[in-house]
């Protein structure tokens, strides 16, 4: 027998097993499917504390809005009559609307 028909029989004799070509993919597929989703995970955690930072800062902001709604409306009654105030109202293009009731 040549060393061809030996290779030929050798090759004819064993069996194609797909189990660690599948096992490899499967694999592959959970190492990146579990990257993925740590990296949601982190991203729900941020968007949690940026959550909570907002409701936390909300009331501050409510009182700011206020004192500045003050502010420009005290301006925009003293631009008729005062120069500066008149400057102010222009340069920042402020407007009173009386609030709808």
């Amino acid at each position: 027998m040549s060393t061809l028909e030996r290779v030929i029989n050798m090759n004819s004799e064993q069996k194609f097993s797909p189990f660690w070509p599948l096992t490899m993919v499967f694999l592959a597929l959970v190492v990146g499917y579990s990257i993925q989703l740590s990296g949601f995970l982190d991203q729900r955690k941020k968007l949690q504390m940026t959550e909570t930072g907002l409701k936390q800062a909300m009331p501050q902001v409510q009182i700011l809005n206020g004192k500045l709604r003050a502010v420009s409306l005290d301006l925009v009654k003293l631009a008729p009559n005062n120069p500066n105030a008149r400057q102010i109202v222009a340069e920042f293009g402020i407007q009173f609307t009386p609030p709808k009731k």
